[in-house]
């Protein structure tokens, strides 16, 4: 082998790095990011073009990404019923509201942990008609000037139960319709409950758990 030449994973190392600098500088917060669903907890993260994003939740406690299958069973998540909700921020339509959480943060918390989610779905019509959005405790610092640590979602539902995530980021993408709030409608409203880690469902009021 002629010296001076990268062996084949030594190149694959260094496209991935240049790769996740572009995504970081080109990409922007709207950027679909899914892990290899063949990767065992601890493997690298990747974005759809190889680019190593970091490792899953349980290899380092600082930071959790979310993929689709996360979101999978929310139906079967600690559910909270919000009543009848009428539009008022032109982000959410009218309709009955649930709030869902994976896992209930321990008694005392002051923030809710890395890996927490949240969805909120207004039920209207059959679960594939609702509109659905969803927030994740990502941590690393994600979202500094916004909701610190959260990354926001909008997720559809198909009638297979099949979930996918439509956009994610740090708000929703210009062209996704909202007539919320002027910037990010999802930082925008819930800075008003950054006392409680920025989520607004009373039930979920860390200082009464």
């Amino acid at each position: 082998m002629l010296r001076g030449l990268m062996t084949p994973r030594r190149l694959l190392v260094a496209a991935a790095s240049s790769a996740l600098l572009a995504w970081a500088c080109l990409g922007g917060p709207h950027a679909t990011l899914e892990i290899d669903p063949a990767a065992a907890d601890g493997a690298a993260t990747t974005a759809p073009d190889g680019a190593a994003l970091g490792p899953r939740d349980g290899a380092a406690s600082n930071l959790f990404i979310a993929t689709s299958s996360d979101f999978t069973d929310f139906r079967k998540w600690t559910r909270f019923d919000l009543g009848e909700g009428i539009v008022t921020d032109g982000v959410h339509i009218a309709g009955p509201r649930s709030v869902y959480i994976n896992k209930m943060p321990p008694k005392g918390s002051t923030t809710f942990p890395i890996g927490t989610l949240i969805v909120k779905a207004v039920q209207n019509g059959t679960p594939d008609q609702w509109q659905i959005f969803a927030l994740a405790k990502r941590g690393a610092s994600f979202n500094v000037f916004g909701a610190l640590d959260w990354e926001w979602f909008g997720l559809q539902l198909f009638p297979s139960g099949v979930v996918t995530i439509e956009w994610r980021g740090i708000g929703p993408p210009a062209d996704a319709g909202y007539g919320g709030p002027a910037g990010n409608p999802c930082n925008n409203c819930h800075r008003a409950a950054q006392s409680n880690d920025f989520v607004h469902t009373p039930a979920l009021e860390l200082n009464r758990l």
